[in-house]
């Protein structure tokens, strides 16, 4: 669902007169509409501490200082692709899963071969000794 710039007002304003001591307006950098929303959220003087997201970039938390927010929740990538992968697209994130893929995929057959010999050993080992419950 997407709200506009008032709507996204008047939720906080509702908010703030139910007591709510925390509002997360949004993440202003994802749309002007976002942004302008955040603004006036941030500027009504509401009780409740206006919150914002944005990634760990300056561009980010330069945004939300200059539109008012109290504080941020910062959103940092946490993925082996996403950190291996930065501004290279979706064809590189492509190529990095593929090449995680293949490396698990080796890593399981190499444990499946382990645990298939060491079974072996342990069955060869049994047959060859003594029995000593065997009646004589």
């Amino acid at each position: 669902m997407v709200l506009t710039p008032q709507q996204k007002m008047e939720i906080a304003l509702a908010l703030d007169g139910l007591g709510v001591g925390r509002i997360e307006a949004g993440f202003p950098r994802v749309s002007a509409e976002d942004a302008e929303a955040f603004g006036l959220i941030a500027k009504a003087g509401l009780k409740a501490e206006i919150w914002g997201f944005g990634r760990a970039l300056k561009a980010d938390i330069d945004e939300l200082l200059g539109l008012g927010a109290h504080a941020t929740v910062i959103e940092t990538p946490t993925s082996a692709i996403k950190l291996l992968c930065g501004k290279a697209g979706p064809w590189r994130a492509n190529f990095i899963f593929r090449k995680l893929l293949s490396h698990f995929l080796l890593i399981w057959w190499e444990l499946r071969a382990r645990l298939y010999l060491a079974k072996r050993a342990e069955l060869t080992a049994l047959r060859s000794k003594p029995r000593s419950w065997a009646l004589r």
